[in-house]
C-alpha cells in the first residue's frame, strides 16, 4: 500500500494568501518555499463551465468564423433560392419564417417524448414507493397500537412497586404519563398532537436519464399554447420576434452561421429581434450586521438595463435585392407555372397583396419621415442596418444568376474567406468553369433547337404558298379556259349563252320586288350573280 500526501505546488496558491503558501511550501514534503507567482486561472471551473471560451479559442485557432447573412427584399425577388444557395455554398442553416414555425413545434420532438415517458415512469414509480410507504407507516402504526394496549391491560394487573415511585419522584414523568398514584390506575395521557414529519425526498432513477436531459423550450410552449387558445395561424409579432431570437442563439447558428431570409420586415421589428433590454435584477433580501449597498452601486444597475444589441447573432452582411413591378409580375407568373406543374399552391394575386405591404414597410420614400422621436412612424428594414453602421449590398434582381451569386459571395468575404471547412478557391474555380461550359453548351443547344424550328417554320410555310401556288394555277388555267371557249362563240351565241339567262332572271326578281329604282336594282343583281354569289 503507497501512501503519498501532494500538497499544491507554489504556483497554483494566489499570492493573497501567503500563509497557505507556505503550508504548501514544507521542507519535509520536497516543497521549496520560495516566492509565489502570480496567475490567473484560465478555467478555474473546469471545461463544462467555460465551454463558451473554449469554443472560441477553438475558432480562433482553426479560423473559425461563423458567417452571418441577412437577404432581404419584395416578393418574387428571388430571396429564397439566393438564400438557399448560399447556405449550401457556405454550410450554414437557411432560415425562412414558413419553416421556422413549423421546425420549432417539432424541435427535439423525440427526445421530449422520451422525456415525457421518462417523466410518467418516475411518476408512476414514485407513486407505488409512496404507497409502500404508506402500507409500511400503518403496519407499523398498528403494531405500535398492539402494543402499547398490552402494556396498558399489564400496568392495569400489577402494582408498580415503591422503588419505581420513589425513581418516579426522582425523575419527572415523561410527556403523556402520569406520575400521581390512584385515579386513572397509571394509565398514560392523550400526547398532545406534534406537528407531522418532513416527507422523506424519493429520488428514482429512471433507464435512459443522462446529464443531457430534456429542457423545455419556453418559446415553443408559448407558440403551441397561443395556437390551441386562439385557433388562429397567424402567429403575433413579439412571439415571432422571440422565436427567430431563439434559433440564432442555437450551436449551428452560433458556431457556423445562417442565412436569415427575408425577416425581419422593418426597422421596428429588426430592432425587436437584435435588441434587448435586460431585465432588472432582483435584490437579495438585506442580511443582519451589513450595510446597505451604495448609491454608485444602484446607478449600476440601472446603467444595466440600457437596449443592448446583441451581438452575438447580429448579421454582419445585409443584401437587399431590388426589382421593377414589372419583373416582378413575369417572375410570378413564372412561378405561379412552375408551382403548378409541381402540385404546389401559388396564385399571382398574392403578389399583389405581399407587395403592398412590402411597399408599406419599405418604400424609399420612407427614409424621409421625422425622427422616430418624433412621431411613431414605420422605417424600412435596411435603416436599422445603416444606423448601426453595417455596409449593406444593394442589387437588381433582373440580373444573371450565377453572376448574382458571385457579387454576393464577394460581398460577403469582403473581410476574408471563412475556413469553415468549405471548398477551396480552386474548387470553386473549377465548378465556375464547368458551369460556363455547360451554360454555353445550353445556349448553343437552344440556338440549334431554335434554328431548326426556324427552318421547320420556313419549310411549313413554303409548302402552304406551293399549295396555294397551285391551286391559284388551276383555277387560271379554268378561267383560260372558259375564255378561250369565248373566242369560238359569235356574238349571238355568247349573249344567248352568258348574258340573256341571267338578265332574263333579273328582269324575273325585279317583277317579283319592285323596287323603287329598277336599274339599279337589276345592276346590282348581275353584278352579284358575276361574282357567282
Amino acid at each position: 500500500m503507497l501512501n503519498l500526501k501532494v500538497t499544491p505546488s507554489s504556483l497554483f496558491i494566489p499570492s493573497e494568501n501567503p500563509a497557505a503558501a507556505a503550508a504548501g511550501g514544507d521542507d519535509e514534503e520536497g516543497g521549496d518555499g520560495g516566492d509565489v507567482i502570480e496567475m490567473n486561472w484560465h478555467c478555474k471551473a473546469g471545461m463544462a463551465a467555460n465551454i463558451d471560451l473554449v469554443k472560441e479559442e477553438f475558432a480562433k485557432a482553426r479560423g473559425l468564423r461563423p458567417v452571418k447573412i441577412f437577404i432581404t427584399g419584395p416578393p418574387c425577388s428571388g430571396k429564397t433560392f439566393f438564400g438557399q444557395q448560399l447556405g449550401e455554398h457556405y454550410n450554414v442553416p437557411h432560415i425562412h419564417m414558413e419553416k421556422l414555425l413549423s421546425d420549432l413545434t417539432s424541435w427535439d420532438q423525440e427526445k421530449e417524448e422520451n422525456y415525457e415517458k421518462r417523466q410518467a415512469e418516475r411518476a408512476r414509480m414514485i407513486a407505488k414507493i409512496k404507497a409502500t410507504r404508506a402500507a409500511e407507516k400503518e403496519a407499523l402504526k398498528a403494531k405500535e397500537d398492539e402494543q402499547r394496549r398490552k402494556r396498558e391491560l399489564a400496568n392495569d394487573d400489577e402494582e408498580e412497586p415503591v422503588e419505581e415511585n420513589a425513581a418516579e419522584e426522582e425523575n419527572p414523568p415523561a410527556d403523556g404519563e402520569d406520575g400521581n398514584d390512584g385515579g386513572d390506575g397509571g394509565k398514560a395521557e392523550a400526547k398532545p398532537s406534534s406537528p407531522p414529519e418532513p416527507e422523506e425526498p424519493i429520488d428514482v432513477t429512471v433507464e435512459g436519464d443522462s446529464d443531457d436531459d430534456f429542457a423545455v423550450i419556453e418559446i415553443k410552449e408559448k407558440v403551441k399554447a397561443f395556437l390551441k387558445e386562439s385557433g388562429e395561424s397567424r402567429i403575433p409579432d413579439h412571439l415571432i420576434n422571440a422565436a427567430v431570437r431563439w434559433r440564432l442563439n442555437r450551436n449551428d447558428c452560433q458556431n457556423r452561421g445562417y442565412v436569415l431570409d427575408g425577416y425581419p420586415k422593418n426597422a421596428q421589428s429588426a430592432a425587436d429581434v437584435f435588441i434587448i433590454t435586460p431585465t432588472k435584477p432582483v435584490k437579495p433580501p438585506p442580511v443582519e450586521g451589513e450595510e446597505d449597498p451604495e448609491p454608485e452601486e444602484a446607478e449600476g444597475e440601472e446603467g444595466a438595463l440600457k437596449p443592448e444589441l446583441q451581438t452575438k447573432i447580429y448579421p454582419e452582411s445585409v443584401i437587399s435585392l431590388n426589382a421593377t413591378a414589372l419583373f416582378l409580375k413575369r417572375r410570378s407568373a413564372h412561378l405561379q407555372a412552375q408551382q403548378l406543374a409541381e402540385g404546389l399552391k401559388w396564385h399571382t394575386a398574392k403578389l399583389v397583396e405581399k407587395l403592398k405591404a412590402y411597399n408599406a414597410d419599405n418604400a424609399i420614400d420612407l427614409f424621409n419621415q421625422p425622427h422616430p422621436s418624433d412621431c411613431d412612424c414605420v422605417y424600412p428594414t435596411t435603416k436599422f442596418f445603416q444606423d448601426h453602421k453595417t455596409e449593406i449590398f444593394e442589387m437588381d434582381a433582373d440580373g444573371e444568376k450565377y453572376e448574382m451569386f458571385e457579387s454576393m459571395r464577394i460581398y460577403i468575404e469582403r473581410f476574408g474567406r471563412p475556413y469553415n471547412y468549405l471548398k477551396s478557391v480552386k474548387e470553386l474555380n473549377e465548378e465556375r468553369e464547368k458551369h460556363l461550359i455547360e451554360e454555353e453548351k445550353a445556349t448553343a443547344a437552344e440556338q440549334e433547337a431554335g434554328s431548326s424550328k426556324d427552318q421547320e417554320a420556313l419549310a411549313t410555310q413554303k409548302a402552304a404558298l406551293e399549295k396555294l401556288f397551285e391551286q391559284r394555277l388551276t383555277h387560271v388555267k379554268a378561267h383560260m379556259a372558259e375564255l378561250c371557249d369565248c373566242d369560238d362563240l359569235n356574238m349571238r351565241q355568247f349573249l344567248m349563252k352568258y348574258i340573256i339567262p341571267v338578265l332574263t332572271e333579273g328582269m324575273i326578281d325585279v317583277w317579283k320586288h319592285g323596287p323603287l329604282d329598277p336599274v339599279d336594282y337589276l345592276a346590282e343583281y348581275i353584278f352579284k350573280r358575276s361574282n357567282g354569289t
